[in-house]
């Protein structure tokens, strides 16, 4: 079932939040199938092509197309529980002379549930594409961290996590195995989350003009705050 994109959705609407979520993820398959399978200008540059791809879903890019780039994007992913939600998706490619090398990575997973709850509570609507402009500013941070501090974000791994931005928080686990992936498993609204400390920290990035801050959750025994920020 579709909805269209102006279907209204209220915080107490969870049951259709769910459903709209999972048709959003069903459209997004399709449209990352569609992408990909676009037949692009040979010779046109790879980091443009690769660009040209993830069309309005690019999250970021950078680097040479000469040597090595990333592009980063948003589509659907499968989470590592089975579930069905959003994906950080990274094509990293390196060029060395004629052979070009090019890695998949899911660098974050925004499940189901989460996306539901930002549909829900902040974005009021089944836009998909709203949905994702909300998500943008965390999942450009992640990136950001796995692009320039690689280490720290492979150091992550088993650690409870939120990624904060001005309108929010994605909440979720940091997960090992074949890649390290952020597993982001529920969204708190700055304007609706119970307690002060996340509410606070979102206002922290709106005045530090931030697009979000990674922050881990500190030991159970210590308190204040439950959460610390790394740099990122």
């Amino acid at each position: 079932m579709s909805f269209p994109k102006d279907y209204h959705i209220t915080a107490a609407d969870e049951t259709v939040a769910h459903a709209v979520a999972r048709s959003l993820h069903h459209e997004q398959l399709a449209l990352t199938k569609r992408r990909k399978a676009r037949k692009l200008p040979k010779n046109m540059c790879p980091l443009k092509k690769a660009q040209a791809i993830a069309g309005a879903d690019l999250i970021m890019s950078g680097g040479d197309p000469k040597s090595f780039f990333m592009v980063a994007y948003f589509g659907s992913a499968t989470t590592k529980d089975g579930g069905l939600g959003f994906g950080l998706g990274a094509d990293v490619c390196v060029i060395d002379g004629q052979n070009r090398k090019t890695d998949h990575h899911t660098l974050a997973a925004v499940s189901s549930h989460a996306a539901a709850r930002v549909l829900g509570r902040t974005v009021h609507s089944a836009d998909r594409n709203a949905m994702r402009e909300v998500l943008r500013p965390a999942l450009a941070e992640i990136a950001a961290l796995w692009l320039r501090h690689y280490k720290t974000f492979n150091s992550l791994v088993g650690r409870e996590v939120a990624i904060i931005t001005e309108r929010g928080a994605l909440l979720g686990k940091v997960t090992g195995g074949r890649e390290t992936q952020f597993c982001l498993s529920t969204w708190l609204d700055s304007h609706t989350a119970s307690g002060a400390e996340i509410p606070n920290l979102c206002n922290t990035v709106k005045t530090e003009s931030r697009k979000a801050i990674i922050a881990v959750k500190n030991d159970e025994h210590q308190w204040p705050p439950q959460w610390s920020r790394i740099e990122s």
